[in-house]
C-alpha cells in the first residue's frame, strides 16, 4: 500500500512537472540572425536537407530561451489526389485557390526523447493557431488549412494523430524534380491535414468564394483543348511561314505558336502570361505540341517570354491568323449562320508624341460567329482612315456569305458594302 502511494505521489509529480514544461512553451518565427543556427540543427537532426524553396516560414520553440523544436511550413503541393477528393474542389478552383494551402514542410525536436513528453503535438498546435496570420504578413494571404508528408520508414505520424491533424492517405511514390515533371523514388509517404479555419475550408469547393477569400483567388487557368484538338492545332500551323534563320532554333515554329494561340484562347494576354501559361502545361501536353525534351531531367521545355516577345514581333500576323480561323471552324459543329463585324482600339498600343499626346493606337475591326462568339477574321484600320475600307476588306477575305447574316453599326449600311455582301459573295444581309 505503501509502494502504491508512493507511486502514485511520483507520478503526479512528473505530470505537474510535464504540464508546467508544456505551458511555458513558446513558438516564434526565427530572426534573421538565427537563420544560420537553424539550419544547422536541421541539418544534424532532421532525415531531409535545411534547403527549402519558395515562400517559407521558419519557426522555432523554445522553453525559457532553450530552443526544443524547429519547423517550417511552405507551400501546397501542387496536386495530390486524395486531397483533391478530400476538398471536393475543381482543377480551376485548385489552381485558383491553392494559395490558401500550406504545408509543414520540416518538424524536428531538439531535446532528449522522453524529457518533454507531449511537446511535439504542444509545439505543432501553437504553430497551427499563428500560421496563417504570419503567412498574411509575410506572403499575403491567409491560410484555411495545412498538410504535411510523414515518411512510413522513419516515423508513424503520432504527433500529427494527437494534435487533431487527418491522414488522408498515401502518396504514389513520385517526387517532383521540375515543375511539372516528377520522377518515381519508391517510397511513398503518409499524407496528413489539418483543417485550420473549418468555413473557409468548406468554401474551397464551392462556386464563390466569401468576400475575406475572394480577393486572395489567383486567375488560373487551365489548357481545355484534348490531344486531338492539339494535334490539328500543330498539324495547321505548318502552313505558316517560319521566318526564323536555321542558327539558335532552340523551339519548333509550331510549337511556339501553339503555345501563344491556346494561351489566347485560354484568355491569357501580354508576353508574360503567355509565358506562365506554358509553364502550366502538363507533360502530355508538352509532348502532344512537340515541346523539346531535355536531355538531362528528361521532362519537356517550353519557351520563355523572351523568347515569346522576340516571337510574335516577327511572325506573319495575317497567315497565322487564317490559320486559327481554319481550326476554330473545324472544331465548331455549328454551321455559320450570322457574324457580327465590329471595331475596337486595342489598349496600351498609343504612343506619345513630342508634345505628350497619345497618337497612333491600333485600331481593330473584327469578326466573329454570333453562336458561339468564335473568332473568324480581323483587319487592321489604317492611319488617318476609318472602320469602312477596312471593313470591306475584312467582307472580301470570306470566300462566300451564303445564308449568313451579317450585323455591324448603323456607319456601315452603305451601298458599296450592301453590294459587296449581297452580289459579289451571294448572299443575304441584314444591318444591325
Amino acid at each position: 500500500m505503501f509502494c502504491f502511494a508512493s507511486g502514485m505521489k511520483k507520478t503526479e509529480k512528473n505530470q505537474a512537472g510535464e504540464t508546467s514544461a508544456l505551458g511555458r512553451v513558446v513558438v516564434r518565427l526565427i530572426n534573421e540572425d538565427e537563420l544560420t543556427a537553424w539550419n544547422e540543427w536541421v541539418e544534424a537532426k532532421h532525415y531531409l536537407s535545411s534547403r527549402l524553396v519558395g515562400p517559407t516560414l521558419r519557426y522555432v520553440a523554445e522553453i525559457d530561451g532553450r530552443w526544443v523544436g524547429l519547423l517550417s511550413y511552405g507551400q501546397a503541393a501542387y496536386h495530390l489526389s486524395d486531397r483533391e477528393s478530400f476538398i471536393g474542389w475543381t482543377d480551376v478552383q485548385r489552381g485558383r485557390r491553392l494559395g490558401l494551402l500550406a504545408q509543414n514542410t520540416r518538424f524536428v525536436l531538439l531535446h532528449e526523447r522522453g524529457e518533454f513528453p507531449n511537446l511535439a503535438s504542444r509545439v505543432l498546435s501553437l504553430a497551427n493557431r499563428r500560421v496563417s496570420a504570419d503567412w498574411y504578413r509575410a506572403f499575403g494571404s491567409p491560410l484555411v488549412a495545412v498538410e504535411t508528408f510523414v515518411d512510413p520508414e522513419y516515423f508513424q505520424g503520432t504527433c500529427y494523430r494527437a494534435s487533431s491533424w487527418r491522414r488522408l492517405g498515401s502518396t504514389a511514390g513520385y517526387g517532383r524534380s521540375r515543375k511539372d515533371f516528377y520522377q518515381a523514388h519508391g517510397r511513398p509517404k503518409e499524407l496528413w491535414f489539418k483543417v485550420l479555419d473549418p468555413r473557409g475550408f468548406r468554401s474551397l469547393k464551392s462556386k464563390r468564394l466569401p468576400a475575406r477569400l475572394k480577393a486572395h483567388e489567383t486567375e488560373w487557368r487551365i489548357c481545355p483543348f484534348k490531344a486531338p484538338a492539339l494535334e490539328s492545332l500543330v498539324e495547321l500551323f505548318s502552313q505558316v511561314p517560319d521566318h526564323r534563320g536555321y542558327k539558335g532554333r532552340r523551339y519548333r515554329f509550331q510549337t511556339i505558336l501553339c503555345i501563344i494561340a491556346l494561351a489566347t484562347l485560354c484568355g491569357y494576354s501580354g508576353h508574360r502570361a503567355i509565358a506562365s501559361f506554358a509553364s502550366k502545361l502538363t507533360p502530355s501536353q508538352r509532348r502532344r505540341l512537340r515541346c523539346r525534351r531535355n536531355k538531362h531531367s528528361g521532362g519537356y521545355d517550353v519557351p520563355k517570354e523572351t523568347c515569346i516577345r522576340y516571337f510574335l514581333y516577327k511572325v506573319d500576323a495575317e497567315a497565322l491568323e487564317n490559320v486559327v480561323a481554319r481550326w476554330l471552324e473545324g472544331l465548331d459543329e455549328n454551321e455559320l449562320r450570322g457574324i457580327a463585324i465590329d471595331g475596337k482600339t486595342l489598349k496600351g498600343t498609343a504612343k506619345r508624341n513630342a508634345q505628350g499626346e497619345k497618337t497612333g493606337a491600333l485600331h481593330l475591326v473584327s469578326a466573329v460567329s454570333h453562336r458561339h462568339s468564335r473568332f473568324l477574321a480581323q483587319e487592321a484600320v489604317q492611319e488617318k482612315s476609318n472602320e469602312i475600307p477596312a471593313v470591306r476588306r475584312l467582307i472580301e477575305r470570306f470566300p462566300h456569305l451564303d445564308g449568313v447574316t451579317i450585323t455591324t453599326d448603323a456607319m456601315h449600311c452603305l451601298e458599296e458594302t450592301a453590294r459587296l455582301i449581297v452580289q459579289e459573295k451571294g448572299g443575304p444581309t441584314t444591318f444591325d
